[in-house]
């Protein structure tokens, strides 16, 4: 049997379709959805009627789904910042049976396989991160050490093998489980540690690996495991025009540009643009003041002059 790793799709429906229609051509029988459905493209309903009609499948919760607890129990009249403009207007667009849904989907799951592998399915792994320091848990690293030279995928994988033998052997070792699966951080790879496989199946919707082609995981769990990488192209430029019509974009057009940016170059300026609004609010002498309307867009100002394409 076939599973596809699919993970941090992020609203992007066109790159859902695009990979699951890649996903039928290859032979997937499962799939094992990793989280981070929701938010910066504005399409979540339709991602997550998508993957809920799907037969066959898993799903954990990513950071995304975990912020709708706080929303749901927060004043909408207080929901004034454009910088998370997006995340408020899609809580208000799911219907209350898929924000439901998405709120009561576990953390972390272990499936077992036909073959009776024991599959670990975790939207991050603790210590690997996208907060992190080295370019195999933080995409802001990796675009800061890969610009303008594109590292070969094969020596990526290589260095994220010991990567995981060097930092992350003891949390790796510690879970039960013959294959260990994640994403979270928006760069596909996958390498041995602690005897088993341990795969980052990539982000479908926004990867930020330089590579703007939706990126999922197949494993093939036959008599010999295999694991295989896939990369999908989509019309990016027809479900950003799309995007930019809808409410949810309206409702945050900086956080918006800076997301059809991501879109378009798979490079992570996220980490970029904090920056620049955390020195901003500081100069302003506020706390807290990086998410404020005018603190922000200047912050977006900033980024796209420094930023060619943006």
């Amino acid at each position: 049997m076939k599973i596809a790793l699919i993970s941090d799709i992020h609203g992007n429906i066109d790159a859902l379709e695009a990979v699951l229609k890649d996903a039928q051509v290859q032979g997937v029988e499962r799939y094992a959805f990793l989280g981070d459905y929701i938010f910066d493209l504005p399409f979540a309903n339709d991602v997550v009627r998508r993957i809920r009609a799907l037969p066959n499948a898993t799903f954990i919760s990513g950071n995304k789904e975990a912020l709708l607890d706080r929303l749901a129990g927060e004043d909408q009249s207080t929901w004034t910042h454009n910088q998370v403009g997006v995340i408020y207007q899609t809580y208000r667009e799911l219907s209350e049976a898929d924000r439901n849904w998405l709120r009561a989907l576990p953390d972390e799951l272990t499936v077992t396989l036909p073959s009776g592998r024991r599959l670990y399915c975790a939207h991050y792994l603790p210590g690997c991160r996208r907060e992190g320091e080295t370019m195999y848990d933080s995409s802001i690293v990796f675009d800061r050490q890969n610009t303008p030279v594109r590292i070969d995928h094969a020596q990526y994988n290589r260095g994220l093998e010991r990567f995981y033998n060097e930092s992350m052997y003891s949390l790796i070792s510690s879970i039960d489980a013959d294959i260990i699966a994640y994403g979270h951080n928006h760069l596909q790879g996958y390498g041995r540690c602690a005897g088993r496989p341990v795969i980052d199946a990539g982000s479908c919707g926004l990867p930020m690996d330089h590579d703007t082609r939706a990126a999922y995981t197949i494993l093939d769990d036959g008599a010999k495991l295999g694991v295989i990488e896939r990369r999908v192209e989509y019309d990016m430029e027809s479900a950003i025009e799309r995007a930019r019509t809808t409410s949810i974009c309206r409702a945050s057009e900086d956080w918006s540009r800076l997301t059809f940016y991501l879109v378009r170059t798979a490079c992570d300026r996220v980490g970029r643009l904090f920056e620049i609004a955390q020195e901003i609010a500081d100069g302003k002498g506020e706390t807290g003041g990086l998410f404020e309307n005018d603190t922000l867009h200047e912050a977006m100002e900033r980024l796209a002059a420094e930023t060619p394409g943006m």
